[in-house]
């Protein structure tokens, strides 16, 4: 009997060996398949991955990750309250509450429960069930930045507790220095207490955190425009109309309030004519690569140059023909006395092609841009700072395309294939047509821009839309259109005075004039906005 026992305790300890080994190579076959028990997803890994998705906009996904977790996991507090913050972004309401719920059921000291909760009660209305559940939050002991800015946005908002809401700000931006809606809502506070010195560097480092949101352009704006400082609010203004055009869309009163404000705070031409520079480089997106010139000329001294100018390109004879030419056709009638519109102790201009020519420029120029100075240069005596920054956004686009692409050289060579060959008129107005169109675009939604507050799309499509209306009409047009305007102008206006001038420039002059700056401009102009 004992020799059988000891068979038998000899067998089973032989078995336990066998399975033990099979154990080990099941073991070891696991191993080489990479099977691991480390593989298998925990309940809060899950949760984990859901919050990162949840945190990248992923909604559907994070609620697919937070419900496989609470099938591990079912008493998991954490999980049910992420599912109820999940299900919030998905506007399931009735399923958020009760997932909060069941979440303070597992655990009633579970404070991030308490605080979406909160969340919960002030999209009701229900302020006092709001700050009854951060209290609720608090009092577990969690020392967190969002519970802090949370309860001090809700105090603000209500003006329950102004400084109450500026010590959680406060102690959150300590527990975190870069949680943006901690900044954000400091800048708010110290804003509407009227301390714009201490908001101005809360919103800047909130826009640094993150450049996308709306909130703190605006709150900024309004900082530097209460502290005179408004052209330096237009751009973020409309940067948060861009950001958030439904929200922050700006009412045309109130945008030209603004701008009237920048305007007048740049005092002096010079620096108004830099902010105009600032805002052409904008509106191109190109920016100045070196300082333009900017010089004064008399009215005189240009009609010189001018003259120069034509000389220099033609010959006396060449002149001569052009100019009997014309009066054969009818297109250059001479001059009578009648004709001739003068200012007193001002000389009536010459009659031959060449002085009228000047003649017409010297009373319609108001500035022009020297590709071979590299110079901007104003003509106009006494013009007023509007008119001035208008013909500075068209003549500072030129400085653009001079310091880029060379200005000089891309009309020579439209104009002259060899440096030998003969010029062709027709490919240097077409090339103008091109430096032109384009100063012309920019300046209009430049001058659109000061008007209306429209986000880069919107300005580009109305002016093109001006622009076409100019497309349009035949140079007849234009001109009665331009004499029509300025008969509604004071007798001093600078355009009403040059409009007078105009009527005594001969036809043909005139709508050559017309023809290569305002029509053939505004066709220019849409040419380039349809290839760009």
């Amino acid at each position: 009997m004992r020799k059988a026992t000891v068979l038998w305790i000899s067998a089973a300890c032989f078995g336990l060996l066998v399975v033990g080994c099979a154990g080990l190579c099941l073991v070891a076959d696991s191993l080489e398949g990479g099977w691991l028990l480390e593989d298998v997803p925990t309940a809060d890994a899950l949760f984990d991955d859901a919050d990162a998705d949840f945190h990248d906009g992923r909604f559907e996904r994070a609620l697919k990750l937070v419900d496989e977790g609470l099938e591990l996991d079912p008493l998991s507090a954490r999980g049910w309250c992420a599912r109820g913050a999940t299900l919030s972004r998905l506007d399931r309401r009735a399923e958020e509450e009760a997932s909060y719920a069941r979440s303070l059921a597992i655990d009633p000291e579970y404070a991030w429960a308490h605080f979406s909760l909160a969340h919960l009660h002030e999209d009701d209305g229900d302020w006092d069930a709001a700050f009854a559940s951060m209290e609720a939050a608090f009092a577990q002991g969690d020392e967190e930045a969002e519970f802090y800015q949370y309860r001090g946005w809700l105090r603000l908002t209500t003006k329950t507790d102004v400084p109450g809401a500026r010590a959680d700000f406060d102690r959150a931006l300590e527990l975190d220095r870069d949680h943006f809606w901690a900044r954000q809502n400091r800048g708010w506070l110290f804003e509407e207490s009227g301390d714009f010195a201490a908001a101005e560097p809360d919103y800047r480092h909130a826009i640094k955190l993150d450049p996308e949101q709306a909130f703190p352009h605006v709150g900024l704006s309004r900082c530097l425009a209460a502290t005179g400082r408004s052209s330096e609010a237009i751009p973020l203004r409309r940067r948060a109309a861009e950001l958030d055009p439904e929200g922050w869309s700006l009412p045309l009163v109130e945008w030209r309030r603004l701008v009237t404000a920048a305007r007048k705070e740049t005092g002096s031409a010079e620096l108004r004519l830099a902010l105009v520079q600032a805002e052409v480089a904008e509106l191109r997106s190109l920016e100045f690569l070196r300082e333009v010139e900017v010089a004064e000329q008399s009215v005189d001294d240009f009609g010189e140059e001018v003259q120069a100018r034509v000389e220099s390109t033609s010959s006396a004879g060449q002149r001569d023909d052009m100019e009997a030419g014309l009066r054969r056709l009818g297109m250059l009638p001479r001059r009578t006395a009648t004709d001739v519109s003068t200012t007193e102790g001002e000389d009536a201009p010459a009659d031959d092609l060449a002085s009228q020519v000047t003649a017409a420029l010297k009373s319609q120029v108001w500035a022009y841009y020297d590709p071979d100075a590299d110079r901007f240069t104003f003509v106009a005596e006494g013009l007023p700072i509007d008119l001035l920054e208008l013909t500075a956004a068209h003549e500072l686009v030129h400085a653009l395309q001079d310091q880029h692409f060379d200005l000089g050289v891309f009309l020579e060579r439209a104009t002259r294939k060899e440096p030998d060959a003969p010029r062709n008129d027709d490919a240097l107005l077409a090339a103008r047509c091109v430096a032109e169109g384009e100063a012309t675009f920019v300046q209009t939604a430049w001058q659109l821009s000061a008007q209306i507050p429209l986000p880069a799309e919107g300005r580009l499509n109305m002016t093109a839309m001006a622009l076409q209306v100019t497309a349009a009409m035949d140079l007849e047009q234009l001109i009665d259109m331009s004499f029509a305007i300025a008969a509604g102008l004071a007798e001093d206006h600078p355009l009403r005075r040059a409009t007078a001038q105009a009527k005594s420039i001969p036809r043909y002059v005139l709508l050559s004039l017309m023809g290569a700056h305002r029509r053939r401009r505004a066709r220019g102009a849409l040419a380039r906005r349809a290839a760009a």
